[in-house]
C-alpha cells in the first residue's frame, strides 16, 4: 500500500477541510478520498481530476474511473474502492460521524470521518 500518498491525502482534508465532501468526486474546489487521491498522487499541477483520468487512459490505454486509478495509485486492489471511497459503505460509527452536525469538539466532521477512514484503511494494511 502507498502509505505516503494516503498520508498526503489526510493531511490535505485536516488541513482543508472545506475541501472534504463523499458526495463528489470534484466539483471545482471539494472532493472525496478518490478525488483527492487522484488529484494529489497523479494529476499535473492546474490540472482538473476529469483530465486527469483522460491523460491516465490515454497513457496506460486503462480505462478507469477515479476509483479505480485511486486504488491503483494507493496499491490496493479494486474491490476495496467502496470500503474507502463510498461512505454509504463505512463502518456505521463513520458514517454517523460523516453525517453529524459541527461541534465546538469537532468542528469539520466529514473531514474527521474521511481521515479516520484512511488510518483504518492503513492499519488494515499493516496487518
Amino acid at each position: 500500500m502507498n502509505v505516503e500518498l494516503a498520508l498526503e491525502v489526510k493531511r490535505h482534508i485536516l488541513e482543508h477541510p472545506e475541501t472534504a465532501d463523499m458526495s463528489r468526486w470534484q466539483c471545482g474546489t471539494t472532493a472525496c478520498i478518490a478525488g483527492w487521491t487522484v488529484l494529489l498522487g497523479y494529476a499535473l499541477p492546474g490540472e482538473s481530476l476529469d483530465d486527469a483520468c483522460d491523460r491516465h487512459y490515454n497513457e496506460t490505454a486503462r480505462i478507469g474511473g477515479y476509483a479505480e486509478i485511486a486504488c491503483r495509485l494507493l496499491d490496493i486492489p479494486d474491490d476495496e474502492s467502496d470500503f474507502l471511497f463510498y461512505s454509504a459503505d463505512w463502518d456505521e460509527d463513520l458514517a454517523n460521524l460523516y453525517d453529524s452536525a459541527p461541534t465546538p469538539e469537532i468542528p469539520h466532521p466529514k473531514a474527521a470521518a474521511m481521515a479516520l477512514r484512511i488510518n483504518r484503511l492503513i492499519a488494515k494494511h499493516a496487518n
